[in-house]
């Protein structure tokens, strides 16, 4: 098994706010499983079709997508993500109405679920290709990408500068204490 930790990131403003706007979600339990809030009460969530759950029903997802507006993109149970015995990942559609999308491919939809390999990179829309809620699945070796490598840069050179300033500073300070006395 890799000991790398993959993870979502949101690339949809839904998506972002699905997550609280965390920057991504990191998947450490399998199978990950991601669905429609469906223990809200049916006016919170403004959906066309009736909940057969009820409010007080366990929770059978890691991460709940609530689907506001008119159309339903997101089931209950829509799909999970599985981690195989060799390390590779595995998109798992759990039978949702409209499918899922991965990287250009279209699985699942009318109930029937179904299953592809998970890629580094790999974009998963919720439903259809334009689907308003789409998460990008990347493992954690590769999240650093240009915001994480800029962040580590600006330490290195914060760092840098306070090695180069520091005996200036105190310099300064020793010369300032000297005259005062």
């Amino acid at each position: 098994m890799t000991s790398q930790t993959p993870v979502l990131k949101p690339v949809t403003r839904q998506a972002r706010k699905a997550v609280e706007h965390s920057a991504q979600v990191a998947l450490d339990d399998f199978p990950y499983k991601i669905g429609r809030e469906s223990r809200l009460n049916y006016r919170q969530i403004r959906t066309t079709g009736p909940e057969r759950r009820s409010g007080d029903a366990l929770p059978n997802n890691d991460l709940y997508l609530e689907n506001r507006g008119r159309l339903q993109y997101v089931s209950r149970e829509h799909f999970q993500i599985e981690r195989k015995e060799d390390g590779t990942y595995m998109l798992v559609d759990r039978g949702s109405t409209l499918g899922t999308t991965v990287a250009g491919r279209h699985i699942g939809g009318s109930h029937e679920g179904g299953s592809t390999p998970l890629h580094d990179g790999d974009r998963i829309s919720i439903g259809l290709t334009d689907s308003p809620i789409a998460f990008e699945f990347k493992t954690r070796a590769s999240t650093q990408d240009g915001s994480s490598r800029r962040k580590q840069l600006v330490v290195q050179w914060m760092r840098l500068l306070l090695l180069l300033i520091a005996p200036v500073v105190v310099s300064a300070l020793t010369i300032v204490s000297v005259l005062k006395w």
